[in-house]
């Protein structure tokens, strides 16, 4: 995986999705997964955080369990370690997500990948926000920001493209083997859901523009999980198998 300034004279590209569960993240050719929980590294405790750097590799996509890093003079913590050191966290769970903390998180998600001297990053809005918070996730995310590791900082020259979620599932589902989209299959009109940790979006594309229709159901995959683990402890297996 790229570590901070690897990439230093590259313009890095990014593709993130800032979940509940987690900040998903594909550059270059790196998949990297970081779950959604802040905490500001106040104290200590964050030296030993820092120290640990604990990575997973699975099926390809590497899990970074805690991140600590530098953004405008602040220093931060993502992940799920710091609570164990007994720091108050913060999950994103607002009603919007054109926000500062979609913001960090993102930001946190580019330096567990590596990061550049100027980026591109595309970034998915919900569907169902997507015109009313573009022109503020924009505002957040355009310009030159300053961030790193290792208790330093680097400005870095941001370009953002911000889509509806759900757009990326359906160019990848029309993706073929020579690196090329299916044009004909983006054309068509198209029904994408997308299953999140705490929702599940339904969002009609018509070629590549999103149509004013679609619905979010507050049921998804989180509930499904928690349910099976919830009869698991509350109804023991009669037989094991």
């Amino acid at each position: 995986m790229r570590r901070y300034g690897a990439g230093r004279n590259l313009v890095m590209r990014y593709g993130v999705d800032v979940g509940r569960s987690g900040v998903k993240i594909s550059s270059n050719g790196s998949h990297v997964f970081l779950p959604s929980i802040v905490s500001r590294a106040a104290g200590d405790g964050w030296g030993l955080i820092e120290r640990r750097k604990r990575e997973v590799l699975m099926n390809g996509v590497t899990r970074v369990q805690s991140l600590v890093f530098m953004y405008n003079g602040e220093r931060w913590i993502i992940g799920d370690e710091q609570q164990r050191f007994g720091y108050s966290c913060a999950n994103p769970m607002d009603t919007t997500k054109a926000n500062p903390m979609t913001r960090l998180l993102a930001f946190g998600g580019m330096v567990a990948a590596g990061v550049g001297a100027a980026a591109e990053i595309c970034l998915g809005l919900p569907a169902a926000l997507f015109e009313s918070e573009l022109s503020r996730m924009l505002e957040l995310m355009r310009g030159e920001h300053r961030f790193g590791i290792d208790g330093g900082e680097q400005p870095v020259q941001l370009k953002t493209l911000v889509v509806p979620e759900g757009l990326g599932l359906l160019v990848w589902a029309c993706w073929v083997d020579d690196g090329l989209a299916h044009l004909s299959s983006l054309k068509r009109s198209t029904v994408v859901m997308d299953f999140g940790h705490r929702t599940t979006q339904l969002s009609l594309f018509r070629g590549l523009r999103l149509a004013p229709v679609g619905f979010v159901l507050n049921r998804a995959m989180g509930e499904v999980f928690e349910s099976v683990l919830q009869r698991t402890i509350d109804e023991p297996l009669a037989m094991p198998f």
